[in-house]
């Protein structure tokens, strides 16, 4: 008997299932053999099998949609397609090899429809279709199928093809796959070993049409599991011109994404993804909010929650003297959603982060303090104080006592 094929196990439960799978394989993914060579060279393979392992194999191979990466290969690799009536295509051809009683008009084949000549019949005419079933027929469309999840993760596997043909061909995809299978497609290559993982990660931080999708048709949980993807360090480019391009295209789409989602979304995404951030800079997350911020544009700051405005804060105040102005700090406490709620977190994260915002603003007036409630604007007089006695140049020491006054002034004012 020659050696067991598992039709369950596609790793090759039994002795010798695999070394069948890899020459399978290799046969297929053979770019100098033709079509009638690679169907020559399996037939020979196939004629080698027992009877029980024909059966298994065909199994396996009769299901065009299987996961299995044989099949996957095999119905990928070889042509459904016929030129003429009666003709069967090579991946027929090799069924019918493995078994005899094999349809040809089967799901996997695309044999052209044929004509017939019918005579009259004879007999009562048949009943007339009802109303109900005749708008069904003018209203049937074929669906499509969009679930290219096997079809991407064997052709990314093609050693013939460049990564840039990979990505190509994936992107195409994506953008073609309906909601449903493009959150498939999305989930199940999590999972997939790297090189085919990294291809749909890189279409998808390419294109502009996939990454507005996943905004619009993905839940705020999926969208956090596909944007944490655009941080993974994958790079495809060959030039460092062509690294800064690619660099480019994933900040413009990331923006596309960034435009079309929730703010709910946004918010979730950009906590879920900071480590992931802090370790690309970028491209879409704090690293660009706060640049846009120092240029004075504050339109996603303002749709981020009291969290995120607070982590965007002290981001500006750990990198103030470089390349954040101290004026944009300044403005976006003063347009926070929850004053009170960055000061809060500033306590119980760092003891210096309170006394970097204030030390970095330029002035201080009733904008910057309104909103706050009566222990913060205290907390904050005491720190003013506080870094008065710490300052050793005595004109700052005596700017921070003054602040410290023009605080308590406004306490009592708005508290009385």
């Amino acid at each position: 008997m020659g050696p067991r094929v598992d039709s369950t196990n596609f790793s090759g439960g039994y002795r010798g299932a695999q070394s069948v799978d890899n020459q399978m394989t290799d046969i297929l993914n053979n770019r100098r053999l033709g079509e009638n060579d690679k169907r020559q060279e399996l037939e020979k393979i196939f004629s080698e099998l027992s009877p029980d392992d024909k059966s298994d194999m065909y199994e396996r191979l009769n299901k065009r949609n299987s996961r299995d990466p044989v099949s996957q290969t095999f119905h990928y690799r070889l042509s459904h397609h016929v030129d003429k009536p009666g003709q069967l295509s090579t991946v027929d051809r090799l069924l019918k090899t493995l078994n005899p009683d094999h349809n040809s008009q089967s799901p996997v084949s695309h044999t052209p429809a044929q004509s017939t000549k019918r005579g009259t019949t004879k007999g009562p005419s048949r009943k007339p279709l009802d109303d109900k079933l005749l708008e069904a027929i003018r209203n049937y469309k074929e669906e499509k199928k969009t679930d290219f999840g096997g079809e991407i993760r064997v052709m990314s596997q093609d050693i013939m093809k460049t990564p840039k043909e990979k990505v190509a061909y994936t992107r195409e995809r994506l953008e073609k796959a309906s909601p449903d299978d493009l959150k498939k497609i999305m989930k199940e290559s999590e999972n997939w070993p790297t090189q085919s993982r990294d291809i749909v990660t890189e279409a998808m931080r390419q294109s502009p049409t996939v990454m507005k999708r996943i905004a619009k048709e993905f839940s705020p949980e999926d969208q956090s599991a596909a944007i944490n993807r655009s941080y993974d360090s994958i790079d495809f480019s060959e030039t460092w011109m062509e690294k800064m391009g690619l660099q480019q295209i994933h900040k413009e789409a990331m923006q596309v994404w960034r435009q079309n989602t929730s703010d709910a979304a946004l918010n979730k995404v950009l906590h879920d993804t900071s480590t992931a951030q802090a370790m690309s800079n970028g491209p879409g997350g704090f690293p660009e909010i706060r640049e846009q911020i120092a240029a004075g544009d504050f339109d996603t700051y303002k749709r981020l929650d009291p969290r995120n405005q607070t982590e965007i804060i002290g981001q500006m105040i750990r990198n103030a003297g470089s390349k954040f102005d101290f004026g944009g700090i300044q403005n976006a406490f003063m347009i926070a959603k929850d004053k009170n709620a960055i000061i809060d977190n500033f306590q119980k994260a760092s003891p210096d982060l309170l006394p970097g915002l204030l030390s970095q603003m330029p002035g201080l007036n009733n904008d910057l303090l309104e909103g706050l409630n009566k222990e913060n604007a205290q907390f904050i007089r005491e720190t003013f104080i506080s870094m008065a006695e710490r300052e050793p140049d005595k004109s700052l020491a005596d700017q921070f006592r003054a602040r410290a006054h023009y605080i308590k002034g406004w306490i009592e004012e708005s508290f009385k």
